[in-house]
């Protein structure tokens, strides 16, 4: 059996104000498909911590512990790598919204709920946003059992 690789974490921030929600463009050479806030749990760093200093990194905002609500988590397997996607969500932050990460977002962008672009999405912020809307707490993706071959 092959070893398992570590398991990442991922985390996630559903900003929304009376604009919509705020979503990231990825540059077209990395897909250019939409995300939002967020990235990866670090070594030695809590969940709502990664998020925090990812929201400021990414878009120039400060947002505080208590204004962030879990709305989401996702299990997800990619290549024997599994993940753990934890979706926030909050109407609350301070400074002006700016793109400080050029070189990895083409832009910020805000989008009305009704209009929101699922169809350019990275799957699993599509997944996590469509759950967050129907009030899902919890998904899987990428667990599907593969047939061996006879």
């Amino acid at each position: 059996m092959p070893k398992q690789k570590s398991i990442t974490h991922i985390v996630s921030l559903i900003v929304e104000s009376k604009k919509g929600f705020l979503l990231l463009r990825k540059p077209t050479r990395r897909g250019g498909r939409y995300s939002l806030v967020g990235g990866r749990v670090e070594k030695n760093e809590a969940v709502i911590g990664a998020l925090v200093r990812e929201t400021y990194e990414e878009a120039a905002i400060k947002v505080q512990a208590q204004d962030l609500r879990l709305v989401h988590v996702i299990h997800r397997r990619r290549e024997r790598q599994d993940f753990f996607h934890f979706f926030f969500y909050t109407q609350q932050w301070t400074g002006s919204i700016r793109n400080r990460e050029p070189m990895k977002c083409d832009a910020l962008v805000w989008y009305k709920r009704d209009e929101l672009p699922f169809d350019t999405m990275m799957p699993a912020i599509r997944c996590g946003i469509e759950s967050y809307l129907a009030g899902e707490q919890y998904s899987e993706l990428g667990w599907q059992l593969k047939k061996k071959p006879k």
